[in-house]
């Protein structure tokens, strides 16, 4: 019963002119169906949290409001919270799905040349490109054998093999793939030699990842650089600069700054010390964190060529800068002079 209703709210919240958009989108990770259930559920998420943030944090600023006055503030605040609510989750999704479909797309590619040979040597076995396809199905290829097995069964209960194909290249988000699917459906169309196009498509695959990795190769330096810079030179002048910071703190709050001008007649008031150490050091960690998450950025482009590769890089980056700034702030202060 719960799990139509989730069926229910999901299709509710969903409007009609975007299923088709959502359907396409959510193919490319995997979902060959809209999941309304998993919508809806995520929509009683949101009322629950509703529901405990009116009640934790804004029915008792009602306190002394007229019935009309409550009744339109709740009304507002409610539905303000779960919008609020509903687009973090809408987003939270919208990057996991993104995600889900850039891995998914990267580990068929790695593995597309090979499943391509074995297609070439069956077809060169004397088996047509329908069976080809099945025989070819192999553990290794993981969710690229499922993919074929679903496009195999489609063209042996009579679908089309080119239609059938073209499904099958729209279910990922890569190019590459689908360039080398209208390859194929137009070798096949045209009664070729579908097993030499194979064969040459799979060296091309194999050159352009052979080229990639040398590029890579090339550019460590660079990411070795830019990650030396983030995990230990950054946090490192950070610790230094806070540390100097309070040594100054300190010396000002013990050297009052009418008797040092009496002294020496110099532009200078150690007594009044803008900055606070603590704060400094609040702003140095969300500073090193913010660095962390675009340096990831930037050593992903460097070696995937795009931003989503450098998702794993983030956590190490973050905390390995943090664990690095608290360490050396720690140490460095263990050795200096009392003031």
């Amino acid at each position: 019963m719960k799990l139509i209703f989730s069926e229910v709210f999901g299709k509710a919240f969903i409007p009609e002119k975007v299923r088709p958009n959502l359907r396409s989108y959510l193919l490319k990770a995997g979902y060959v169906d809209i999941p309304y259930g998993m919508f809806g559920n995520f929509f009683y998420l949101t009322l629950v949290l509703t529901g405990i943030s009116f009640v934790m944090y804004l029915q008792p600023l009602m306190q002394g409001f007229s019935p009309i006055k409550a009744a339109l503030f709740s009304f507002l605040a409610w539905f303000g919270v779960q919008l609020a609510l509903a687009v973090f989750v809408m987003f939270g999704l919208m990057f996991y799905f993104d995600m889900v479909i850039y891995q998914r797309t990267r580990a068929m590619e790695e593995v597309l040349p090979d499943f391509l040979q074995v297609v070439s040597i069956n077809l060169r076995g004397g088996l047509s490109f329908e069976n080809a396809l099945w025989q070819a199905i192999q553990p290794q290829f993981s969710t690229l054998s499922v993919e074929i097995d679903r496009v195999a069964k489609k063209v042996m209960t009579g679908q089309d093999l080119a239609e059938s194909l073209q499904i099958f290249a729209d279910s990922y988000d890569s190019p590459t793939l689908k360039r080398v699917i209208a390859l194929i459906i137009s070798e096949v169309g045209s009664g070729g030699r579908v097993a030499d196009l194979l064969d040459s498509i799979t060296d091309d695959l194999r050159e352009v990842k052979a080229l990639k990795n040398e590029m890579v190769a090339s550019v460590v330096s660079y990411i070795i650089f830019v990650s030396i810079i983030v995990v230990f030179i950054a946090p490192f002048l950070f610790a230094v600069s806070h540390l100097l910071l309070s040594i100054i703190s300190k010396i000002g709050a013990k050297v009052g700054a009418n008797s040092y001008s009496t002294v020496v007649n110099v532009p200078l008031n150690f007594s009044k010390v803008s900055i606070n150490p603590d704060e400094f050091k609040v702003f140095a960690m969300y500073a090193l964190g913010t660095i962390s998450l675009f340096s990831s950025m930037i050593v992903s482009i460097i070696e995937k060529g795009d931003i989503k590769g450098g998702i794993k890089y983030i956590p190490i980056f973050v905390l390995g800068s943090l664990s690095v700034f608290l360490v050396v702030s720690h140490f460095i202060a263990g050795f200096m002079p009392k003031v």
